[in-house]
């Protein structure tokens, strides 16, 4: 009788461990206190927060409480840049996905307490991704572990899916230390793929990821930085030093060959020698890649060096080597024709240039 009795205790004790394995199974990632563990390094990992009811903290992607987030723990292998996306689309780090119509959030949160309170970065949507997926950038050091909490953006129902974490170099010139130097004209092949959002963020709008630029103006007037043309929605910002004083800055430009657009257009007034920091981020978290164009502002000045009846005409910080010409004539009767016809008022133009400088100098672009 006892044999029997002890024959069937074995199944039932079984059977309890395996229950007990089931709930700590169905909480997995639930809390920062029960993580997934399973983020060591770059890869495609799932998320199911079906059943979750522990409230974790509100991330600043966020604002509202989310019972249904999932939470991983990510250990980095190297340093430089994390990408943490489940955006289908991704060009930077493929693979992630999210249930169709749920609107995600990603929270990186800081790992000395848990639960943390420290945000280190987020994203509510992407701009290179749509609304409802995600993609965040953050600067990473290798063997440091980083809280990854994903949830639903709205809080009122569970997410599914899976977030792709790709690791990359970080860009030399992530931050104003490490500022590239640009030369007067056309600098191309720029982007700010591995690159961070720098703090403070400018005045006009939110930076992104940035990276950051010095130029040395050989001119005192106004110094014209531009990103047109370029397919990464910019945002600008010139500052007197590293770190220093905001001196200028543009979202979407108002003037130049691109009003109008979302690319940046700055006109302001610099001194010969000073050396300014350029920083050119993506709106709002966007990537992509971009060109500077940046030169001194074509003036053309008329002045009466030696007094009244002299005329001198200047063309200011143009092209080097350009040829000013001009063209006056004056409102007088010209022999042969009759009284009532005379020349136009004086005009004059100056610097050879192609049409789009050519508009913007007579007023028609800004």
């Amino acid at each position: 009788m006892s044999s029997k009795f002890r024959r069937a205790a074995a199944p039932l004790a079984v059977a309890a461990l395996l229950a007990s394995s089931l709930v700590a199974q169905s909480t997995l990632g639930d809390d920062c206190s029960n993580p997934d563990v399973t983020t060591v390094g770059p890869g495609v990992y799932p998320y199911d927060s079906t059943g979750f009811t522990v409230t974790g903290p509100i991330s600043g992607c966020n604002g509202l409480t989310d019972v249904f987030d999932y939470w991983f723990t990510y250990t980095a292998t190297m340093s430089g840049i994390a990408v943490v996306s489940n955006c289908s689309t991704s060009t930077v780090a493929p693979g992630g996905f999210t249930t169709a119509g749920v609107d995600t959030y990603i929270g990186i949160w800081d790992t000395t307490s848990c639960p943390p309170t420290t945000e280190i970065a987020c994203a509510d949507g992407s701009p290179n991704c749509g609304v409802n997926q995600s993609e965040v950038l953050f600067g990473i050091s290798a063997g440091n572990t980083y809280y990854i909490q994903v949830g639903n953006w709205i809080g009122g129902s569970p997410v599914s899916g899976a977030i792709a974490i790709v690791e990359l170099p970080g860009a030399a010139n992530d931050e104003c230390a490490g500022a590239i130097p640009l030369t007067t004209g056309l600098n191309t092949g720029f982007n700010n793929f591995t690159a961070t959002p720098s703090l403070p963020n400018p005045s006009c709008g939110i930076a992104g990821p940035d990276v950051w630029f010095t130029f040395t103006p050989t001119c005192t007037g106004n110094l014209i930085i531009e990103t047109c043309g370029s397919p990464l929605d910019t945002v600008v910002t010139v500052w007197d030093n590293c770190p220093g004083v905001e001196v200028a800055c543009n979202d979407d430009a108002g003037a130049g060959p691109c009003a109008g657009t979302l690319q940046s257009y700055i006109n302001f007034p610099a001194t010969v020698g000073n050396t300014y920091y350029i920083q050119v981020g993506g709106w709002a978290g966007a990537t992509g890649n971009f060109d500077i164009n940046i030169h001194c502002e074509y003036v053309h000045v008329w002045s009466a060096p030696f007094g009244s009846g002299s005329l001198q005409l200047e063309n200011v910080d143009g092209p080097p080597g350009a040829v000013a010409y001009s063209a006056i004539t004056l409102d007088i009767l010209h022999v042969g024709l009759p009284a009532a016809v005379t020349f136009p008022n004086g005009w004059f133009f100056g610097v050879p240039m192609g049409f789009v400088e050519l508009t913007t100098q007579l007023g028609f672009g800004g």
